[in-house]
């Protein structure tokens, strides 16, 4: 487990290993506050998927690179909270369903 010093802003919502420091903060790459060129879009995507796929939906302060992200048809077993977060684009939660 990562020391605490070596741990993202955010590692108690994300638990991601850190990417990259920006000013005195370090980042996953979720929370990176980035945007494209800058934020690799596919290397967010596969983490975002993957932590998703963990059943988890916690997703604030998680800095969405400029494509619009889409949540189409998505299902939430949990809250879904996107307190924070920062958009590139618009949110498509179309069709997706929350418990």
């Amino acid at each position: 487990m990562a020391s605490e010093a070596d741990r993202c802003k955010y590692f108690e919502v994300c638990e991601r290993p850190v990417m990259q420091r920006v000013g005195g903060d370090l980042f996953c790459i979720l929370h990176l506050p980035l945007m494209e060129p800058e934020k690799k879009f596919d290397k967010f995507n596969q983490e975002l998927e993957a932590y998703l796929a963990e059943g988890r939906s916690d997703l604030r302060w998680v800095y969405f690179p400029r494509r619009d992200p889409s949540f189409n048809g998505r299902h939430f077993s949990s809250t879904a909270d996107f307190r924070d977060a920062t958009f590139g684009g618009t949110l498509d939660l179309t069709g997706a369903t929350f418990e």
